[in-house]
């Protein structure tokens, strides 16, 4: 998989089980959007589809930040007791699994992935 540069420099920080987590959610959202557009908003990475923000996600030390706005969180609430949650944010801590059934939620709550 080509990752944008930004993204790489993103990570470059962290160790490896922090960057092969970014990874593999960067894949698994290239895999529903694979004409997605990467690069920086608020110097955060991004997924972007016609200049529109599908999804930013960032690595912390202790946790990846993903940013699907509040109407999701709202909308979800109960699918996302397990994570930490406020104003927009989800935060997934390094101790916790990818929920990939999660990220393919938002694609599809913010309309750039059909439903199955």
């Amino acid at each position: 998989m080509d990752i944008h540069p930004d993204f790489l420099k993103h990570i470059e920080p962290f160790d490896q089980l922090i960057k092969d987590r970014f990874l593999s959610i960067c894949a698994h959202i290239l895999k529903y959007l694979p004409n997605a557009e990467e690069k920086l908003g608020y110097g955060v990475p991004g997924f972007f589809i016609q200049g529109k923000i599908v999804l930013y996600v960032a690595c912390f030390k202790h946790h990846i930040g993903m940013y699907p706005g509040s109407e999701f969180i709202a909308k979800h609430e109960a699918d996302l007791k397990a994570f930490k949650t406020f104003k927009g944010t989800i935060q997934i801590s390094h101790q916790q699994e990818i929920p990939f059934d999660i990220i393919k939620a938002i694609l599809v709550d913010r309309g750039f992935v059909k439903h199955d």
